[in-house]
């Protein structure tokens, strides 16, 4: 409580008094500043309630003994001048020290302080808050400042264009040895003059919105004239009390680099891609198709309408399907490469043959994120090598008949006039001569079937009219034909130009064919046969039969010596043909489907 005071001229109360002094009272006492009074020998002498609030003593501890060993070691010097200060009859203003706590810490307060009848009047106030602030304030800064001195982009601070800040990252870019060599200069002098209409839009975009949030690309000139590109984020902020542009650069001079090349490589596979005969494509490891080349359009048709799970296998052949998808899963689990060949349908709806690599192409944790298909049609190769196939076993049938055949129609031609002088002389048994003789005889024509595949014969071409060659042909096994119950229907425009052929040869082709054709209809039925010009230099002769038909993996095999598909049959007819067709080079083309019949065509040049 402050000391009372009673009127000097009366000795009488004085109310007014008495009032202003309660009042200062409770100022005194309800005040969250610390009051005090200290005498000039250093102790306090009135405190009010603050300080036990505040420092946890008692009042009454406080002005036990001197208010210096309160305070904190290292502010106790200054404390001692301010007092000298205070003696000499000067105030203290905005005095700064740190006070014990009674739990051992401290805090600080700042004072302000005037001398009066040798008595210190003083205010202190708790800031040890602001204190603590001001420290975090301090190392935040700090921290900022070293963030921005030691990093990687380069950061710089503008005012009306002038450069007021640059950190160590961006004078090394700009080629500076120090802050003062290009402080004050246009931020717009180290812009390219490519750039400088973005960067002046830019500055209207800031000036406008404040703060950016996309990035934009410029090229910045060094002081030696080279240019770099960097990528600017740019906000407004106060800078030493105006406002100004922050703007963070980083160097993509390499990026754009890597672009470059990145883009030059992908544009040269892409080249490569779109050019390769083979087909190129990318599935997903559940087989679903990303990416194919436009090579596939020319192998197989086109391109699929939409992409689907499984489209790997969807077009396969069912023969091949379980195979590959087998070998797609092994491949998938294994994470090696694959090479696998199937047949594929073609947008037509017959089979390609492709010889095809799967690679997978692994992710950085290892597992398949897509998997490479390298194409390739193998499908004329694969015809090329049954060709040859065939024509290895024609040359080995050929040497075969050359050697046998000459030896087996010797004896042949005794054991045919020995039956035919039994015959004559033996009535009794005449139906057995005659199969003995008919038998002889399909061994005859065997024995010439051999020789026909033996080495090449010097033919002699005539010119023939196909018209005429054809009604002879027809004429011979039309009466077959009858007991069968067989209508051949002939279809022969009268302009058909003349073939360049050996005649003996070409019927035997034709004669071949029909029969095959009479044999495959044993419940009667018509057969027709027909002849037109299949381009201006090639005719087309159609055998067309509504027998049984024939499998499609028989009717590949058809051609080969031996093989046939009657159960009387020697597997040389259609292979004599081939090479009679073939030696008038001409083609030889089959066409059937199971219980639909058989189509011939035989292509010759005119």
């Amino acid at each position: 409580m402050l000391p009372t005071d009673k009127s000097s001229n009366s000795g009488t109360f004085n109310y007014s008094s008495f009032v202003a002094r309660e009042e200062l009272n409770h100022l005194f006492n309800l005040s969250v500043d610390l009051f005090c009074i200290i005498s000039v020998d250093g102790y306090f002498k009135t405190l009010n309630p603050s300080w036990e609030h505040t420092l946890g003593f008692t009042r009454e501890r406080l002005c036990s003994e001197p208010f210096v060993n309160f305070i904190h070691p290292d502010d106790q010097r200054a404390t001692l001048h301010a007092l000298d200060r205070l003696s000499q009859g000067e105030n203290v203003l905005n005095f700064e020290n740190r006070y014990r706590c009674k739990d051992g810490t401290y805090k600080w307060l700042m004072w302000n302080t005037i001398v009066e009848n040798e008595r210190f009047y003083s205010v202190a106030r708790d800031i040890t808050k602001q204190k603590e602030m001001e420290k975090e304030l301090r190392e935040s800064e700090e921290r900022y400042r070293r963030l921005v001195e030691l990093s990687p982009d380069t950061v710089v601070v503008h005012t009306d264009e002038k450069i007021t800040y640059l950190n160590e990252t961006g004078l090394k870019l700009v080629g500076a040895a120090s802050l003062g060599e290009i402080a004050g200069r246009s931020i717009m002098d180290f812009i390219d003059p490519s750039s400088r209409e973005s960067a002046f839009e830019r500055k209207r975009r800031i000036q406008t919105e404040g703060k950016l949030t996309d990035s934009g690309e410029y090229k910045i000139r060094k002081l030696d004239g080279s240019q770099i590109e960097m990528e600017l984020q740019s906000t407004t902020i106060t800078y030493d009390g105006k406002s100004a542009v922050l703007a963070v650069m980083r160097d993509i001079s390499s990026r754009k680099k890597m672009e470059k090349e990145l883009w030059e490589t992908q544009e040269r596979y892409r080249i490569i891609t779109e050019n390769v005969s083979d087909i190129i494509s990318i599935y997903d490891k559940e087989g679903t198709l990303k990416y194919t080349s436009p090579s596939r359009a020319s192998i197989l048709g086109g391109f699929p309408e939409a992409c689907t799970e499984k489209q790997l296998f969807s077009g396969m052949h069912p023969d091949d399907r379980k195979r590959v998808e087998a070998a797609y899963e092994r491949m998938v689990a294994m994470k090696e490469p694959i090479r696998q060949e199937f047949r594929y349908r073609h947008i037509n709806g017959h089979w390609i043959t492709l010889e095809t690599i799967a690679i997978p192409a692994m992710e950085e944790n290892g597992s398949i994120e897509d998997v490479v298909l390298v194409s390739r049609d193998t499908t004329e190769r694969k015809r090329m090598e049954e060709i040859i196939r065939r024509t290895d076993k024609l040359a080995v049938v050929g040497e075969l008949a050359a050697g046998i055949a000459h030896e087996i129609r010797n004896p042949l031609t005794s054991l045919v006039g020995f039956t035919q002088l039994l015959q004559s002389r033996d009535k009794e048994n005449e139906q057995y001569f005659e199969i003995m003789l008919s038998e002889l005889n399909r061994i005859n024509l065997i024995v010439g079937e051999f020789l026909l595949l033996a080495k090449p014969h010097i033919l002699s071409f005539e010119m023939k009219n196909l018209a005429a060659l054809l009604g002879n042909v027809v004429s011979i096994l039309e009466s077959e034909a009858n007991k069968n119950n067989i209508q051949i229907i002939t279809d022969i425009p009268a302009n058909i130009p003349n073939i360049k052929c050996e005649q003996n040869q070409m019927k035997q082709v034709l004669i071949n064919i029909l029969k095959n054709a009479i044999e495959a209809m044993p419940n009667g039925g018509r057969i027709f046969v027909k002849v037109k010009m299949e381009d201006d230099q090639n005719i087309l002769i159609q055998v067309t039969d509504q027998g049984c038909g024939i499998s499609e993996d028989r009717l590949s095999k058809l051609g080969e010596p031996f093989y046939t598909t009657k159960e009387k049959g020697t597997g040389l007819g259609l292979t004599v043909s081939y090479k009679i067709v073939q030696n008038h080079h001409g083609k030889m083309r089959i066409k059937s489907e199971k219980g639909k019949g058989t189509t011939v065509e035989i292509v010759l040049p005119v």
